[in-house]
């Protein structure tokens, strides 16, 4: 039986450090949503530990986490360990996480109309409806294909730039 992240209180205070240390819950909970078994779920939120304490070392406030910072921080951690996909997506999730809860400012790569982060958020929700369903990741990717085929074709494309011709 798997077992889910369900992280109490009390377990998590031993990780709320650095600047990202007050917001530790909220992103906890939501990767308990995620359905993430209990192993992995402890695994994201020590990541996510370990960056806010390389942060405070650094002396870099809050609202100056971006992308480059992470990727400063996964190449600086990557010197030491054997590189994992899960860490890159883990601190996409948590950028994302703090984006939504509106502690750091919106991503300048984006912006609410984006064609690509409306796709993506539909292939997330799609592989968690579907992985909750049947539990197999052959299905994820099949269901997300056809998920992604059926928004592009759906997708208002009135609003968007025209190329020169």
């Amino acid at each position: 039986m798997i077992v889910r992240f369900n992280p109490q209180t009390k377990d998590l205070q031993r990780f709320q450090v650095g600047p990202i240390g007050p917001h530790l819950q909220s992103f906890a909970e939501a990767v308990a949503q995620q359905g993430y078994c209990d192993v992995n779920g402890w695994l994201k939120i020590r990541l996510v530990a370990k960056m806010s304490r390389w942060l405070q070392r650094r002396r870099v406030p809050l609202d100056q986490l971006n992308e480059a910072q992470v990727a400063a921080f996964l190449n600086a951690r990557w010197k030491r360990l054997a590189r994992h996909a899960g860490a890159q997506i883990t601190m996409t999730f948590l950028l994302r996480h703090l984006r939504q809860i509106k502690v750091l400012p919106p991503s300048p790569l984006t912006n609410g109309s984006d064609i690509c982060q409306r796709l993506a958020h539909g292939f997330e929700r799609g592989s968690r409806q579907w992985f909750v369903v049947r539990g197999e990741w052959r299905g994820v990717l099949i269901f997300n294909l056809r998920s992604i085929g059926n928004r592009i074709r759906q997708a208002d494309y009135s609003s968007m730039p025209r190329c020169a011709q």
